[in-house]
């Protein structure tokens, strides 16, 4: 795991957990209807994502997710559960192994479908944003995440783009969109 710290620390912005971690995310989504390749900055990061949904416990979703970033493959292993607040949610997450990952995939809820994008990570205005360009299953759908430390704190997206906040519309959690809730056109 050692390795795996220097590994995640010299990356930018993207940082997959080196060990188990407990907290409160608080993040803000917008969806982006006027996507174009120039609006993500040349110095951004980014990552590969492949993210499969298990069977949920209780209230509680799980998945697994396999990230590739500058040349390194990392795993992990998530759980969320709402805490009753759009945008807020209790999380657990883990690394895990490449083995653990694939036992883990046979418990694939066979509702979902597995997700595909290719995250861009870039700081704007002080914040880091997470822009996620989709592949599977929702091709074309472009989405800017903001993770936030409380909701007081005020953000700042990029002026050329033309965006709706849908923090609040559940059809737009990466496990909705996996179990097919977003039906197009977006």
């Amino acid at each position: 795991m050692e390795q795996l710290g220097k590994e995640v620390n010299a990356m930018k912005y993207y940082h997959p957990p080196t060990n188990a971690e407990r907290h409160t995310e608080r993040e803000r989504k917008f969806r982006v209807l006027n996507f174009r390749p120039e609006f993500i900055p040349p110095d951004a990061e980014l990552v590969d994502i492949e993210q499969s949904y298990l069977l949920d416990v209780g209230k509680t979703s799980r998945r697994v997710r396999k990230s590739l970033v500058e040349g390194r493959v990392f795993y992990t292993y998530t759980e969320k559960t709402s805490v009753g607040i759009p945008g807020e949610r209790d999380e657990y997450e883990r690394p895990i192994t490449e083995e653990e990952y694939r036992m883990l995939l046979l418990k694939q809820d066979p509702a979902t479908r597995v997700v595909r994008k290719t995250r861009s990570c870039f700081m704007f205005a002080g914040k880091l944003i997470e822009f996620d360009t989709f592949y599977e299953p929702v091709p074309g759908l472009y989405v800017a995440e903001i993770e936030l430390n409380g909701w007081h704190e005020s953000i700042e997206l990029p002026p050329e783009w033309d965006f709706v906040e849908v923090t609040a519309d559940k059809r737009y959690t990466n496990h909705a969109i996996a179990q097919g809730r977003l039906p197009w056109p977006y």
